[in-house]
């Protein structure tokens, strides 16, 4: 993901906080196509060196989140939930 828009995201906490929950909310085991869309979104945010910070710094509350939609049965979902983390 572009650093600029990396950055624009992940600068302001409660900005950052706020996106991220908004794609989580989105997240339902039934909705495959949903949650490889949302697991590729946040591999490209968390894919350079602000969003990894972001995402240790965080890792308490983002991947509960992300992983209540396990176990998934379609291996391109499987796969990017595996790549997020």
């Amino acid at each position: 993901l572009n650093g600029d828009i990396c950055k624009t995201l992940l600068e302001n906490e409660s900005k950052a906080s706020q996106f991220i929950n908004e794609l989580l909310t989105h997240l339902r085991a039934e909705q495959a196509a949903n949650t490889m869309l949302i697991a590729r979104a946040l591999t490209n945010l968390f894919s350079n060196e602000l969003g990894e910070k972001y995402l240790i710094k965080q890792s308490h509350s983002i991947i509960p989140k992300a992983l209540i939609c396990l176990p998934v049965s379609k291996k391109n979902t499987q796969t990017a939930l595996a790549s997020v983390f």
